[in-house]
């Protein structure tokens, strides 16, 4: 960057204006070389007096004026330039595509899947659940999962897989205990019936015994009110009797 000093502020205004071709970037006051040459700080001209506009004539030291040269300018306006505004993006094409059918439509009545293995036609749905959930898929299941908890540092979950010899005497050990809660459901149903058939019984004979005493209840009373009636006849006829001969 050239630098060039004057001796009054007024050079250098001169060179700012006769100089066209560089760009002035800053104006520094340098200080006199030696403070002993100072006598004082002030200024020439009257304190009172402002002059808008105008440079003082003498300054304490020297002014420099830094100059910048056109390549740094070019350089700065190249950084400084705006960029170049992009292309606008064209919308991809949409393609329509129609497509066009030959024909009618024939509308099918749906079909449920019929049971065509005649192996399975008489299975129950838990055996055809056992079909699809073996030995061998058991078995699969228990090893992954204990090699899935050995991965995650969980020893105290991971058990040995049971050998396959063994998965059959635990599927017939849980058929025997389904087959024993199935047995124990029966007897208590059984046990239930049983117990209501005989409070019914119980209920009936209540109501026969409780017939009967309201019948004999009422015979008796009909018995009474015949022997009430029948002996107050009884002694209106015996006065009638006696009476008559008086008369």
């Amino acid at each position: 960057m050239p630098r060039e000093r004057f001796l009054t502020p007024a050079e250098a205004v001169e060179m700012v204006l006769a100089n066209d071709y560089a760009e002035v970037t800053d104006v520094v006051v340098l200080p006199p070389p030696s403070a002993d040459d100072i006598l004082t700080d002030e200024e020439e001209g009257h304190r009172d007096i402002a002059i808008v506009n105008t440079l003082p004539n003498d300054v304490a030291g020297e002014v420099e004026v830094h100059t910048a040269d056109a390549d740094e300018c070019e350089a700065d306006m190249q950084e400084q330039a705006p960029p170049r505004p992009k292309k606008p993006c064209k919308d991809p094409r949409a393609w329509k595509c129609t497509t066009q059918y030959s024909g009618a439509i024939v509308e099918t009545e749906f079909q449920p899947p019929q049971m065509t293995d005649s192996e399975l036609v008489d299975e129950e749905p838990f055996d055809l659940f056992a079909r699809l959930l073996n030995k061998e898929i058991i078995g699969l299941i228990t090893d992954e999962s204990n090699r899935y908890a050995q991965q995650q540092n969980d020893h105290n979950w991971v058990e040995p897989c049971p050998p396959k010899r063994h998965l059959q005497r635990n599927m017939d050990e849980a058929g025997v205990r389904i087959e024993q809660r199935g047995r124990a459901v029966l007897l208590l149903t059984s046990s239930r019936l049983y117990a209501l058939a005989s409070l019914v019984l119980f209920a009936a004979l209540v109501a026969v015994g409780l017939v009967a005493y309201f019948m004999r209840l009422v015979a008796g009373v009909s018995a009474a009110l015949n022997a009430s009636t029948s002996s107050g006849a009884k002694a209106a006829t015996d006065l009638t009797h006696r009476s008559s001969p008086a008369m």
